[in-house]
């Protein structure tokens, strides 16, 4: 089962990377990350292939440009690799029910690890909104 796992973390994201390593165990890897490295430095295992888009790095004079130009470069890599699973560790903030249509269109399988969203880190009124949203579209 080839995996795409990702969405804005940094390189080597202490969770991220546990995803990472424990799908590789059973195929390829596709790992998206947030951030500028070597990528030559970052291919040294086969079975993992490595993504850099970083929203900074995008184009565009605001964040919400950049940020919705990050999503869709991802949306991009999901519909253009040959995965199986998308695991996303993070919410897509600009188009949400997009990747959902997109992904289960293509016939792919989609797992959300929402590890960031907790009471203690996340305003109430932005969780609402994630509860309506998962509500109306699982």
């Amino acid at each position: 089962m080839k995996t795409l796992v990702g969405y804005n973390h940094s390189w080597k994201d202490k969770r991220v990377m546990r995803t990472v390593e424990t799908f590789s165990k059973l195929d390829h890897v596709y790992y998206q990350f947030s951030g500028g490295i070597d990528l030559s430095a970052a291919q040294r295992n086969s079975d993992i292939q490595n993504f850099s888009l970083c929203r900074d790095e995008m184009p565009g004079t605001n964040k919400v440009i950049k940020r919705t130009r990050l999503d869709q470069e991802i949306l991009r890599l999901v519909e253009e690799l040959d995965c199986d699973l998308a695991y996303f560790h993070s919410f897509p903030a600009s188009q949400p029910a997009r990747i959902f249509r997109e992904v289960k269109k293509s016939g792919k399988k989609l797992l959300y690890d929402l590890h960031e969203i907790m009471p203690e880190n996340f305003f109430q009124r932005d969780s609402l909104f994630l509860i309506q949203f998962f509500r109306k579209y699982s």
